[in-house]
């Protein structure tokens, strides 16, 4: 059985909300370690989407654009993220989330961008026909 290491600077009391107990390490991170086998993929994934979209900059200002954003975990975006991140721990013993979030979710945080894109423009649409 293979042991995942999750690492996390600011996300302690939301591994925690899995049953994931974690321990500060030197540098002020938090680290827990469970079986492979008995992560919350889908949980996980969820998480880490929420990482990015309070990470970025419009979206973490705006608590309506937010939810919109939110909302994406319901589409077929959230499966294919949860298909890369179930990929990468196949190879990988080892999941910064914030890491992860920065480096490997850049096509998630594009399909933000895009969104949020679209959105401006309905709104400037709609503000020129009222």
């Amino acid at each position: 059985m293979s042991i995942l290491t999750i690492l996390t600077e600011r996300h302690k009391q939301a591994l925690e909300a899995f049953n994931l107990h974690c321990d500060a390490t030197i540098g002020g991170l938090y680290e827990t370690n469970c079986p492979k086998d008995k992560i919350d993929i889908d949980g996980i994934t969820a998480l880490l989407e929420r990482i990015v979209i309070l990470g970025h900059p419009v979206y973490g200002h705006s608590h309506k654009l937010a939810d919109m954003a939110f909302d994406l975990c319901r589409t077929g975006i959230h499966q294919v993220n949860v298909a890369e991140l179930t990929c990468y721990l196949e190879e990988y013993n080892l999941l910064h989330l914030e890491g992860y979030a920065a480096f490997r979710m850049s096509d998630y945080r594009n399909k933000l961008d895009v969104m949020m894109y679209c959105l401006i423009k309905k709104l400037k649409l709609a503000d020129s026909l009222s």
